[in-house]
C-alpha cells in the first residue's frame, strides 16, 4: 500500500460570482467601437450646447472670438474691387491686423499683423494700401501679398490721406506733404488750422479749416483763401469736377472753383446729426450721418430724392455701377445702395475661414461658428425633450393597452394605427400652422406624433411579459394592476424603449430641420440647424459653407445617435441576459 504524503484531501472549488447583467451590458457597449464613437460626438455637441454662452455668446457684438479677449480700437473696411461682381475684395483692420479676402467666397489671400494700431482711415491708390499707425508711420502695403513696400517716419500723427494723380497727399500736424507711389517726397507745405472732413480726389490741394475757410495752396508755400464760409461753416465736403460740394447746418451747398460761385442747393434731413460720410455718383449726392441715417440728393433736380434709417454706421463707401454705391458698415455688412431710390440691392458680407471667424460669416455678417454652437442648444434640447415626453407617454399607454387587452387594447391600437397611417409631415405642418411656429409648438407637435411608435413597441413587449411567471406570481400575491405595470412590466421593457428613445431624438432633430427648411420651424433670428440650412438655399453657389456646416452637424448628430442606438441594442440583447 502506497502512502502518498502529498495528498491533502479534496480541494474546494471556489466559484467566482458571475458578473451582473448591467455590468456585462456596460462592458459590451464600450466594446462597440461605433457606439463609443457616436456617444463621444453626441456628448461633444451636448457640452457645446450647455456651454454655448461661455464658448461664444450669441451676440453680434461678441461673436468675434479674438475681439472678446482683445477688443479692437478701430475697424476699417476698404474696397479694392471696381464692380459689384465676385471680384470685390475688402481689407479689414483690427488692432493692426490686416487681411485681404474675396467678398463673395471669403477666401483670405494674405494676412499681416503690423503689431501697432492703425490710427488713420486708409486709402487704396496706385496698387498700394496706404495707412497711418500709432508710431507716426506712413506705410505702403502691396495689395497682392500684403508686404510692406516702404515706410516713412513722420514727426506728428498722420491725420488724413488723399489720392492724387501724382501719388498721395497726407496731412500730419500742420504739414501737408505729397509723396509719389515709391515713397519719395515731392513737396511739403505748412498750413495751420483744424481740418474738416474732406473726401474725393484732390489733384490740387484743397482744405477746409476750422475757421470755415476753403483754402488752396501751392507747394512753394503760397496759399489762397478761395472762399470764406461765415455761417454756416462746412461740416463735410467732397471735391469733384472743379467743384466742392459741402454740407452745413442741414443744407447742401456747391462751390465752383473756377467762377468762385457758391450756391445753396437744398436738403433738410429729418433728424440732422453729425455727417460722417459723403460721396457723389453721377448726379446724385450720397450723405451718411451718425445713427445710421442716409439720404440721396439729385443735383439736377436740386431736391432730396430719398431718406432712410438703418442700423449701424457707414465707415467707408465707394462708387460702383451707375446709380449705385458700395457702402461698408461697422456691423460688418456690405451693402449696395441704389442712389435713385435708396433701396438696398445687396446686403451681405461673406467671409470664409480665418482665425477671427473660424467658420466664416453669413449674409448678414454674423459669425457662423457662434450660430452653430447656439443652434446646438436649440436642436439638441428639442430632440431630448421630445424623446423624453414621447417615451413617457408611449410607455404608459403601450403598457396599459397590452396589459388590459380587450376593448381597451382595441380602441388604443386602432387609434394608433389610424394616426400612423397618415404621413407625419402634413400633421406637423397643420399643427404648426394652427399653433404658430415656435420652440414650444415644435415640442408639442413632435410629441403628439412621437409617442405612438413607442406605444406599439411597449405594447408588444407587455403582451409577452404579462404571461410570464413573475407577473402571475405578483398578481397571486395580491398586487394591484397599477403596481404590476409600474414595478414589473415597464422595467422589463426598458431595453427596446432605450433603443427607440435614441432613434426618437434623431427623428425629432430631423423633423425640426424639415419644418425649419420649409419656414415652419424655429423662427429667425433664433438659430437652429434647420433654419440655418433653410436660409442658406439662395447662397449655395456663392457661399456654400452656410449650408455645409449646419448640414454636417445634423448628419453627425443623427449618425452618432444611430451608432449609440445600435450599441445599446447589442448591449441589452436578450441572448446576453440568458448567458
Amino acid at each position: 500500500m502506497t502512502n502518498n504524503n502529498n495528498w491533502q484531501g479534496p480541494k474546494k472549488l471556489i466559484e467566482k460570482p458571475s458578473p451582473s447583467f448591467s455590468r456585462m451590458a456596460f462592458s459590451r457597449f464600450f466594446r462597440h467601437k461605433l457606439g463609443v464613437f457616436g456617444l463621444a460626438i453626441f456628448l461633444l455637441f451636448s457640452l457645446a450646447a450647455i456651454l454655448s454662452n461661455q464658448i461664444t455668446p450669441h451676440s453680434i457684438a461678441q461673436q468675434n472670438l479674438r475681439n472678446r479677449f482683445s477688443p479692437p480700437t478701430i475697424r476699417r473696411v476698404i474696397p479694392t474691387g471696381i464692380s459689384a461682381s465676385s471680384s470685390i475684395s475688402v481689407l479689414t483692420m483690427n488692432n493692426g491686423e490686416i487681411y485681404s479676402e474675396d467678398l463673395v467666397f471669403g477666401i483670405p489671400s494674405w494676412y499681416q499683423n503690423l503689431e501697432e494700431q492703425i490710427t488713420t482711415p486708409p486709402i487704396i491708390a496706385h496698387e498700394y494700401l496706404f495707412i497711418g499707425t500709432e508710431e507716426n508711420n506712413l506705410k505702403a502695403l502691396n495689395l497682392i501679398n500684403g508686404t510692406t513696400e516702404w515706410k516713412i517716419d513722420l514727426e506728428s500723427p498722420l491725420e488724413k490721406i488723399w489720392k492724387t494723380s501724382e501719388g498721395i497727399l497726407i496731412r500730419s500736424g500742420e504739414k501737408f506733404a505729397l509723396f509719389n507711389q515709391d515713397g519719395e517726397k515731392i513737396s511739403e507745405v505748412v498750413v495751420a488750422g483744424t481740418l474738416k472732413r474732406f473726401f474725393g480726389e484732390m489733384n490740387a490741394p484743397l482744405i477746409i479749416n476750422g475757421a470755415g475757410e476753403l483754402i488752396s495752396f501751392s507747394w512753394d508755400g503760397e496759399k489762397e483763401v478761395l472762399s470764406k464760409f461765415k455761417n454756416p461753416s462746412p461740416e463735410i465736403a467732397f471735391s469733384k469736377d472743379k467743384k466742392v460740394y459741402y454740407f452745413a447746418n442741414g443744407y447742401l451747398y456747391s462751390y465752383n472753383l473756377i467762377s468762385s460761385e457758391s450756391k445753396k442747393l437744398g436738403l433738410t434731413p429729418r433728424n440732422p446729426s453729425e455727417p460722417v460720410y459723403m460721396n457723389i455718383v453721377g448726379e446724385t449726392v450720397f450723405l451718411a450721418f451718425k445713427g445710421g441715417l442716409t439720404m440721396g440728393f439729385d443735383l439736377e433736380k436740386k431736391e432730396k430724392v430719398w431718406e432712410r434709417t438703418h442700423e449701424g454706421e457707414i465707415i467707408a463707401s465707394r462708387s460702383g455701377e451707375e446709380s449705385r454705391i458700395h457702402t461698408y458698415w461697422n456691423n460688418g455688412r456690405h451693402r449696395i445702395i441704389n442712389l435713385e431710390t435708396g433701396g438696398i440691392t445687396s446686403s451681405r458680407t461673406f467671409t470664409g475661414f480665418s482665425d477671427i471667424h473660424l467658420l466664416g460669416t453669413d449674409e448678414l455678417g454674423r459669425d457662423v461658428f457662434s450660430r452653430i454652437v447656439a443652434a446646438a442648444r436649440i436642436s439638441l434640447s428639442l430632440g431630448v425633450i421630445v424623446a423624453l415626453i414621447s417615451v413617457s407617454v408611449g410607455t404608459i399607454v403601450g403598457a396599459t393597452s397590452g396589459y388590459f387587452g380587450g376593448i381597451v387594447d382595441s380602441i388604443i391600437m386602432r387609434f394608433v394605427d389610424f394616426m400612423l397611417s397618415i404621413p407625419s409631415l402634413p400633421i406637423l405642418m397643420l399643427l404648426t400652422y394652427i399653433l404658430g411656429p415656435s420652440f414650444e409648438t415644435m415640442i408639442i407637435a413632435l410629441s403628439i406624433i412621437g409617442w405612438m411608435s413607442i406605444a406599439r413597441v411597449v405594447r408588444s413587449q407587455t403582451l409577452s411579459l404579462k404571461e410570464q411567471d413573475f407577473s402571475k406570481a405578483a398578481k397571486a400575491l395580491g398586487a394591484t394592476n397599477r403596481r404590476i405595470i409600474i414595478r414589473h412590466i415597464i422595467p422589463n421593457t426598458l431595453a427596446p424603449v432605450l433603443v427607440a428613445m435614441t432613434l426618437q431624438v434623431a427623428g425629432a432633430i430631423l423633423s425640426e430641420s424639415q419644418l425649419s427648411f420649409l419656414g415652419l420651424g424655429i423662427q429667425p433670428p433664433t438659430p437652429s440647424w434647420g433654419n440655418m440650412l433653410m436660409n442658406s438655399r439662395q447662397y449655395l453657389t456663392t457661399a456654400p459653407w452656410l449650408a455645409i456646416w449646419p448640414g454636417l452637424c445634423i448628419f453627425l448628430t443623427l449618425i452618432s445617435i444611430n451608432f449609440v442606438g445600435d450599441a445599446v441594442r447589442d448591449a441589452l440583447d436578450p441572448k446576453l441576459k440568458r448567458s
